[in-house]
């Protein structure tokens, strides 16, 4: 009898032992995974950047080439009667479709744009309807992809979307200025919808997700903050 109380007495301290070093480990492994979420994000933003620099050199190539096409119909009606037609405007006069990616502010860069290039109305009219037709492609075509996905898509694909939301609403939050700059270029580029960055916001958004019971949204609970946050990865804060 007195023999088993002291065994039982000896076991304790090595309980308490492994118990830490398996907290410590999950604390260590949580953090990679947070350090990782933040990692892909980074190199996702990085991969539309230059997605977006790809997409609008193709759009200015395009427009070149309305412009060239421009000079000839100028030059076949030198004869004064469609001289008008065929000139560059003072004023652009433009619509944009609704429920479209870009806003009435837009309008002015594409005025700018079309004036430089030499464009009449009606070709500016035309180079603003084939952006707009490429971003909405782009758009569709990305969304395709991620549902086509093994990991993002089939019948995970509602989970991921509501685990990009919420990783990227957690490193662009409501009512702040990167958020709306951050959210007109994934419209005004189709990116938002980019396999890449949908798979970056969705990890981030899934180790919020397993996070939160024991220490809060990206470990923010009860006075312990983690050891690094997701935005210090990211932007290379120390």
């Amino acid at each position: 009898m007195g023999n088993d109380s002291a065994g039982a007495a000896t076991a304790k301290p090595g309980d308490t032992t492994q118990t830490d070093d398996a907290a410590a480990k999950a604390a260590a492994e949580k953090t990679a995974a947070e350090e990782k979420a933040a990692a892909d994000a980074k190199a996702a933003t990085e991969k539309a950047a230059a997605d977006k620099a790809a997409a609008d050199k193709k759009a200015t190539d395009d427009a070149a080439a309305a412009a060239a096409a421009a000079g000839k119909d100028g030059k076949a009606s030198a004869d004064g009667k469609d001289g008008q037609a065929a000139g560059v405007p003072e004023k652009y006069t433009l619509t944009l479709p609704q429920d479209g990616p870009f806003a009435e502010p837009d309008l002015d860069t594409f005025a700018t744009e079309a004036k430089a290039l030499g464009l009449t109305n009606d070709q500016a009219q035309r180079m603003v309807d084939a952006r707009v037709a490429l971003v909405a492609k782009a758009s569709a075509q990305f969304k395709d992809q991620v549902k086509a996905d093994p990991e993002l898509g089939g019948d995970h694909f509602t989970e991921t979307e509501a685990l990009a939301r919420k990783g990227r609403d957690y490193l662009f939050p409501e009512g702040t200025a990167d958020r709306d700059v951050v959210i007109g270029w994934f419209e005004r580029t189709g990116l938002g919808n980019h396999p890449a960055l949908v798979r970056a916001f969705a990890r981030l958004g899934k180790v919020m997700a397993e996070d939160s019971p024991s220490r809060g949204a990206l470990g923010g609970g009860a006075g312990t903050k983690p050891k690094r946050d997701p935005e210090d990865v990211l932007y290379g804060k120390k």
